[in-house]
């Protein structure tokens, strides 16, 4: 399982700018996520990307603080 205590740092808009266009919170590429933004995520609406972070944001919040 991926370590989500990152996402604990992104908004709802960050989170959307992420799946969307691959780009951090301060809108530099993220190499990864860049990569696979386009060809994954664009076909999503905008209510499941709202679902995905609602339940990645639910899931970081029932993490201790160190994410194990």
């Amino acid at each position: 399982m991926p370590n989500l205590t990152a996402l604990r740092r992104y908004t709802s808009r960050d989170f959307f700018g992420l799946l969307r266009e691959g780009k951090s919170q301060r809108h530099n590429p993220v190499p990864v996520h860049y990569a696979l933004a386009k060809p994954r995520f664009s076909d999503f609406k905008d209510y499941e990307i709202m679902a995905l972070y609602d339940y990645l944001s639910a899931r970081a919040a029932a993490l201790p603080l160190d994410g194990r």
